[in-house]
């Protein structure tokens, strides 16, 4: 029998892989969360041909002390928490789950949009504290029609938030240097170098993953270049993202609003947070990716992910590091 454990903290949702996998594999949920506990990850998984994982470090000290491991089946989109080298070198294979929660997050990002757009915060404020009636308390205000949004990466994602701002009547542009220039005008998406993205775009929204090349992306110099009150909205991760140069070019107006879900913290001091308590931030606590549906299609996504790898049907199963087959 396969063993597949189970080492996420997020156990909503684990009857739908239950569910899923076939009689030949046993699913073993992790008696106590290990948080960044590389010896009790482990411990845990040692007896493990399969883990399901979210967070957990699976460094190359991991895991070369799992020998029976053949596959990391991540829960979601992301999957920079393995050490993609040490695990390739191997012969773990690591699948992400492409499908989760990609309506989520272009909603919330168009959400976010939207808000800012329309001034949502400052009108609620108005009212609720100061009690005053303006619709015309900002002139700037333009409409989503003549502005341009600049996608950064154009994965499955910023497709469907391409689709949405289409609806508006928006331009949208991308920049992204590894999706092929008829991949974007299938879209109708215009794929623009990086200085011209940053030189066009209105609102610029990230949706990077996380790579050595990409870990403060957004940095002072990439700000400096974007056009004067560029709003900046972030719905990928949060390490691509200069969080103290995002305050200064705040501070300074070259970027008017951010709106951001993600933050380089997972579990922010939301006190002393250097872009906490700003009247043109919005920040959500990481949700964008939560419906009750996305959270049952992407544990269903995960569990088919893994038959079809360890069944040998390799084409069905998002492989991101091209392993096929643990020697």
């Amino acid at each position: 029998m396969i063993q597949v454990y189970y080492t996420s903290k997020h156990t909503d949702g684990i009857e739908y892989i239950r569910e899923t996998l076939t009689d030949q594999y046993q699913l073993n949920v992790r008696p106590v969360h290990v948080g960044n506990d590389e010896d009790m990850l482990i411990d845990q998984c040692r007896d493990a041909d399969v883990v399901i994982c979210d967070f957990e470090p699976f460094t190359k000290r991991v895991l070369e002390a799992l020998p029976k491991l053949k596959l990391l089946q991540f829960t979601g989109v992301g999957f920079n928490e393995v050490d993609l080298e040490a695990a390739t070198n191997l012969g773990i294979a690591v699948c992400n789950t492409p499908q989760y929660c990609k309506n989520e997050v272009a909603d919330h990002a168009v959400a976010l949009m939207l808000a800012i757009n329309r001034r949502l915060l400052m009108f609620h404020k108005m009212i609720q504290e100061e009690e005053t009636w303006s619709a015309v308390a900002d002139p700037s205000m333009k409409p989503m029609r003549e502005l341009t949004v600049g996608l950064a990466g154009f994965g499955n994602i910023p497709k469907e938030v391409a689709k949405r701002l289409q609806a508006f009547g928006t331009r949208v542009i991308t920049f992204d240097p590894y999706v092929p220039e008829e991949v974007s005008r299938s879209f109708d998406v215009e794929k623009v170098e990086l200085d011209e993205f940053l030189r066009q775009a209105d609102y610029i929204s990230c949706h990077l993953p996380v790579t050595p090349d990409t870990v403060s992306f957004f940095r002072k110099e990439i700000f400096d270049q974007c056009k004067d009150g560029v709003v900046f909205i972030n719905t990928s991760r949060g390490a691509v993202v200069n969080e103290a140069d995002l305050a200064d070019a705040l501070d300074r107006g070259k970027v008017s609003y951010a709106g951001l879900d993600v933050l380089n913290d997972e579990h922010p001091d939301l006190h002393t947070h250097v872009l906490a308590h700003r009247e043109n931030v919005i920040i959500t606590p990481h949700a964008a990716f939560y419906s009750a549906s996305a959270r049952k299609n992407g544990r269903i996504e995960a569990a088919q992910s893994i038959m079809s790898y360890m069944e040998g049907r390799y084409a069905q199963a998002p492989v991101r590091n091209g392993v096929r087959g643990r020697k």
